[in-house]
């Protein structure tokens, strides 16, 4: 009887211990591997942070403007067709190559180029969260008056940042004014092109 005792305790720490155990490994699952729950959720906030502060810190916006009207002069000229364009996918179409470098170099998911008359660069183009930039043509206003630019807020005529942040979040003009801020003092405010 005595050695029953004994060894009670020993058995309920051990079955305690594996209980906890596999709570752990339960809970941390997700994690594990490529492609899993949290860490999708994980890894999709902070790219969309990355995104937001490549587009919004680290950009100079009127050579992006310029990028965006280049991207749609070759349109027109024939040289690359309207469309959607995975950027980020590594089976891209070779019509890539011939985007203006600025906006490769800002390395968005997608780029959309509408027959109206303005491009889309999409830094976040799947998930929770979209953001990006539309670039219009500098004759936008004159054949479509009755459009209203899509946008949540101007950075450069001609240049709106839009965001999925502003329908959930009021607020959200602030977030994206210290974003500004803070590129402007990283790269000197007036070379950068900031309203």
């Amino acid at each position: 009887m005595r050695l029953l005792r004994t060894h009670r305790p020993r058995i309920t720490h051990g079955v305690m211990i594996i209980t906890v155990l596999v709570i752990a490994l339960v809970c941390t699952l997700p994690f594990w591997g490529r492609g899993c729950g949290y860490a999708i959720m994980l890894k999709e906030a902070f790219r969309s942070g990355s995104a937001r502060s490549r587009l919004l810190c680290r950009t100079n916006y009127h050579e992006l403007l310029a990028s965006g009207r280049d991207l749609w002069k070759m349109t027109v000229e024939g040289r690359v067709k309207p469309g959607v364009y995975r950027v980020a996918r590594k089976s891209a179409s070779p019509e890539i190559s011939r985007f203006p470098r600025p906006i490769l170099d800002l390395a968005p998911e997608v780029v959309s180029i509408d027959e109206r008359g303005y491009v889309v660069i999409e830094m976040r183009a799947c998930g929770f969260d979209h953001c990006g930039v539309i670039a219009y043509s500098e004759d936008f206003r004159l054949r479509h008056p009755e459009h209203n630019y899509y946008g949540q807020r101007m950075l450069v005529e001609g240049l709106w940042y839009y965001d999925d942040q502003y329908t959930n979040n009021p607020e959200y003009d602030r977030i994206v004014d210290r974003l500004i801020r803070r590129g402007e003092r990283k790269q000197g405010g007036a070379s950068k092109g900031h309203p």
